[in-house]
Parts: C-alpha cells; structure tokens; sequence
C-alpha cells in the first residue's frame, strides 16, 4: 500500500498492489501434509529407518525401529555414526553399499550382518538412497531384519537335502510322477536297476511306456484310491522287471504340489 498526497500534504489516495498467492498457499499446505505424511511412515515403520549425513557418516536421526533392530537409544545415536556404534559387522560392506550409492544413487536389498548393542548378531537387508538434507547431501537408510527368513531358509535346504540323500539312496525303488500325465520328473538308483535303465532314460517317460506294471488296470486302480484319498498305503500290484521276471510289491503313495504341480 503507498499513500498518494497533495500539494498540501493531505491524503489524497491509496495505490494498493495485490498479488495473487494462491498457488503458493496451497503448495506450502501439500508441502505440509507431504512432510506430515513422511514424518508419520517414518516414526512408524517396523523397519530400521536413519537419515545420515553423507558427509561425515554421521545420524541425523533414527525412527523407534532403528531402536529396536539395533538396541540402541535414538539420543545414543544422534550425531555418532555406524562405525562409532560397531553396527557393521563387516565395515567392509558398508564401503561397498557407500560406493554403489556414489555410482548410481542408490542400493537395494544389500545383504549384511548387523552386530546388535548386546553383541548379537542379526542377518539384515540393507537399502539406501541419496537424499537432499536441505543442500547438504544425505542418505536414507531402510534395513530389514531377515534373521528369522535366513534362519527358515537354512532350515529348508538342510531339510532338502537329507531327503535327496535318503531319496537316492533309498533299498526301495523310489519314484516322483506328474498326477496329471504320469510322466516321472525324479528316480532313485533303486528304481534304475529294476528297469534297467540309467536315469537320463527314465525322466520324462512314463511307467506304462516302460511295462512296469503286469497289469494297467492294477495302476488305474492306485490312482482311483490316490485321487479320492490323497495318500496310498501298501497296495499289493506286481511289477516286471526290465529282464521280463514278475516280483510282487507293495504300493505307497501321496499327492504332494511341487513346484505348483501335483505330483506322486
């Protein structure tokens, strides 16, 4: 607003300039609710979540899952780094993540281990990302405690793996089929010698192909029982031997999903 006066010195007018700041007002008020929004996801999240100074490595600040990851306090870590908390085990993975970060700005899914305030041990996924820090250049660390996925997934492969074992090495002939068309996807040396045949000539046939059975309709009927109650136990059937001697055994079977297909 600027006063217009006469020659007296009375008021004479007003010149008033408006602008408009509609615009402004309203990319402040999402600015707001975006920062709000942010600040929520961040306080919230079950994950480890740290803002770090690039710079000099050191936390600008930590939500309550960086707490409970680490166990450390956030007024323990504000303003001391990584390093001074010995959270790397392996400081050398931290240099990897900091130099893939400098090449392309960012890492995901970076697997480290993380040494806990108590000294234990966690297997984590880190993911981190450049980020401005009102001009100075910052890094938004993300890390996921996968300990207990590890620890399943060890669990799982040793399980495989004594199976394999007890498959293959199994007195009784062994076999694993597609449901839908019978066509054998594994075998056990057992089931090698019987039909005498090497197990690169068995995968992808059937047992009806190779005259297994003395009689088709005894394997119509196992299936019959299979498909209504989804296991078999000790159903009597005689099998030919790949030097055409008859033997009398014993059948049992499941249905099992492998790989998302039904399987005996």
């Amino acid at each position: 607003v600027r006063s217009l006066r006469d020659r007296d010195g009375h008021l004479a007018g007003l010149v008033v300039y408006l602008r408009d700041v509609t615009e402004a007002l309203a990319a402040e008020r999402d600015r707001v609710v975006q920062q709000a929004k942010f600040e929520a996801a961040f306080r919230n999240s079950a994950d480890y979540l740290s803002i770090v100074r690039l710079s000099d490595g050191r936390f600008v600040d930590v939500n309550e899952g960086f707490e409970q990851i680490s166990g450390y306090a956030r007024d323990e870590a504000i303003g001391r780094t990584a390093l001074q908390l010995q959270l790397w085990l392996r400081p050398e993975q931290r240099e990897e993540v900091l130099r893939q970060i400098e090449q392309v700005g960012r890492v995901r899914d970076f697997p480290a281990e993380m040494r806990r305030k108590d000294g234990s041990v966690r297997h984590v996924a880190a993911t981190a990302a450049r980020i401005d820090l009102s001009g100075e250049p910052g890094v938004m660390w993300t890390v996921r405690d996968i300990t207990e996925q590890r620890a399943a997934v060890d669990a799982l492969r040793a399980s495989e793996a004594k199976f394999a074992v007890a498959f293959r090495n199994a007195v009784d002939h062994m076999v694993v089929s597609r449901l839908d068309d019978g066509r054998i996807i594994e075998v056990n040396e057992a089931f090698c010698r019987t039909v005498g045949r090497p197990r690169e000539e068995v995968l992808g046939r059937t047992v009806l192909e190779m005259g297994s059975w003395a009689d088709p309709a005894q394997r119509g009927e196992a299936l019959r029982l299979l498909r209504v109650n989804g296991t078999l136990s000790n159903f009597p059937f005689r099998q030919r031997r790949y030097d055409g001697v008859m033997s009398h055994c014993l059948l049992s079977a499941s249905i099992v999903t492998i790989d998302g297909e039904r399987c005996v």
